[in-house]
């Protein structure tokens, strides 16, 4: 049982009573349980040597914890009305998404980050004796912000999402160095003017607001204005120390500026309707630059931008890459959904680490073999691709494949350190070329029509829940008899097998058991009868471990 429970989904109170007797060794120490768990306590991780715990997506009839090694808590999506904490060291707590209408804190006085987003109307008991360094309470409909005017600690606020805030009450916080104030509606910033020290300013999605005032964050580096619906940006030419900047979705916006702000490293310009980026091609110290979804005419300005090390020109309509010729910098790539793109001159880009092609028509990928450091490679949606040369990058780790109409995928073989594989949605057969790649943690074998899944199990060795294969039958009878030979087979290995591969080929095994019983319409089957005695088996035969 060492080292198994990484991460689990779909946990009964089966498994948690494995946990409870077996104390196993938790990886990294951290745990993590999530997906429709009826649990009723967390008491089981009292004594466990776990540093960092996430639930999410569970139900709890009494939501107590108490532990004395937990350093980092999150609880999110749970339906929590109310909890109680008794965990002296910790220090980063996360409650968002749930029914909470009050936390008491008091006996938190550790915690120095907090998130209570998306609990609406939430009051917070003891919040203004904690030392907070960071606060993000997005989406609580909160109106009232007085509670925050004596936490001196606070560096970081996001109080984004929340219509009917005041902001006189933060006129008070001048060591604010971070703060989140988007989809506000917000008409004006004259309330911050004294908050001199933000570094860090998230303005967006408050449309026609008046930004005039914003020449008073002299050491602002780093602005959201997206969905602003602004005209001029002239008022930027007054933050001298602006190094990264958001204009996505202002699409009336006169760029001309732009050309001036040499001190730029980062630029986002994500549906602009621009159609020129003339003005761009003096940024010679942009780092990283998004300009996806516009209809560009003309890209060459970019080739003139040797620091670019991320590149985002994806929906762009583009057709040549050739003024990506000199940009030999580049270490990440998005040029997908570019249906008409010839690729050909991406041979020259030897630095790429991460690349992604989604869904642009291709078909001869043999250019890509030249790409020697790439790690993360995405594909998917290419429905008549030939992933033969993918055979020679073998320092891959992350493939996606989804989606490609692929049949066969033995060219896959020599990936062996692949920890992240894709192939949802294709027409595979034989999974066998995959029983190699015992570095992957995340597989996806979604609505296939694989053959040979639990006969390659005992190969792999997944720390996580996350493979599947969903087979589309036309009959369930006849669907689970093929189930229930890959079942027998598996069964059969279990008696050769030992240590955690046997235990994470009976966890794979009970899933998709599961997963046979849910699917099935008819309860009276023999199948099912089958089924549910070597489940119990199994339960039986994993509680000897």
């Amino acid at each position: 049982m060492n080292n198994v429970f990484h991460s689990a989904q779909k946990l009964t109170e089966y498994d948690l009573q494995l946990i409870q007797k077996y104390q196993p060794q938790i990886a990294n120490g951290e745990l993590k349980i999530r997906y429709n768990i009826q649990l009723k306590c967390l008491s089981f991780v009292k004594n466990l040597d776990i540093q960092k715990l996430t639930v999410e997506y569970c139900q709890f009839i009494e939501p107590k914890l108490k532990s004395k090694n937990i350093k980092e808590l999150a609880i999110n999506t749970c339906g929590l009305k109310n909890i109680g904490l008794r965990m002296k060291n910790l220090k980063v707590l996360n409650l968002q998404g749930n029914n909470i209408k009050q936390i008491c804190l008091s006996g938190l006085m550790n915690v120095t980050e907090l998130d209570i987003s998306k609990n609406v109307r939430v009051d917070i008991i003891g919040l203004k004796n904690l030392r907070l360094t960071k606060l993000t309470m997005n989406h609580c409909d909160v109106d009232d912000l007085s509670v925050l005017i004596d936490m001196d600690s606070l560096e970081e606020l996001n109080i984004s999402g929340n219509t009917r805030v005041k902001l006189q009450l933060l006129r008070q916080m001048v060591q604010l160095k971070r703060l989140n104030i988007s989809d506000n509606n917000i008409q004006n910033l004259s309330a911050l003017e004294s908050l001199i020290n933000l570094e860090q300013l998230n303005i967006s999605q408050n449309v026609s607001i008046d930004v005039s005032s914003i020449n008073f964050f002299v050491k602002l580096s780093k602005l959201n204005a997206q969905d602003l619906e602004l005209r001029r940006i002239q008022f930027l030419l007054d933050l001298p120390n602006l190094k990264e900047l958001d204009l996505s979705y202002n699409c009336r916006l006169d760029y001309q500026p732009l050309q001036y702000m040499v001190q730029l490293t980062i630029l986002k310009l994500s549906f602009c309707a621009l159609n020129n980026i003339i003005y761009l091609n003096n940024l010679v110290n942009i780092e990283s630059l998004d300009i996806s979804n516009n209809n560009i005419i003309n890209l060459e300005p970019i080739n003139q931008l040797f620091k670019l090390t991320y590149l985002n020109v994806s929906k762009c309509n583009i057709k040549s890459c050739n003024f990506l010729r000199q940009l030999v910098n580049l270490e990440e790539l998005d040029i997908s959904y570019n249906p008409d793109i010839n690729i050909s001159v991406l041979n020259n880009l030897c630095k790429l680490k991460k690349l992604y092609l989604f869904s642009n028509n291709l078909k001869d990928i043999s250019i890509l073999t030249s790409l020697v450091n790439l790690e993360m490679l995405g594909l998917s949606g290419n429905k008549q691709v030939v992933i033969a040369p993918l055979q020679y990058l073998w320092k891959l780790t992350h493939l996606q494949l989804d989606d490609c109409e692929l049949c066969e995928i033995s060219a896959l073989a020599p990936l062996t350190n692949l920890q992240f594989l894709n192939l949802y949605k294709n027409n595979i057969i034989y999974a066998s070329p995959l029983q190699n790649m015992l570095k992957l943690s995340s597989l996806s074998l979604y609505c296939n029509k694989i053959q040979d899944l639990f006969t390659i199990m005992h190969h792999l060795n997944y720390d996580q829940y996350t493979l599947s294969n969903q087979l589309q039958p036309s009959n369930d009878e006849q669907w689970l008899a093929d189930k229930m030979d890959s079942v027998h087979q598996l069964t059969s290995l279990l008696i050769k097998m030992n240590g955690k591969r046997k235990n994470n080929a009976i966890r794979v095994l009970r899933q998709n058991a599961q997963n046979v019983l849910e699917q099935l319409k008819t309860q009276d089957s023999l199948f099912v009868s089958k089924i549910v005695l070597v489940f119990n088996a199994l339960n039986a035969r994993q509680t000897d471990q």
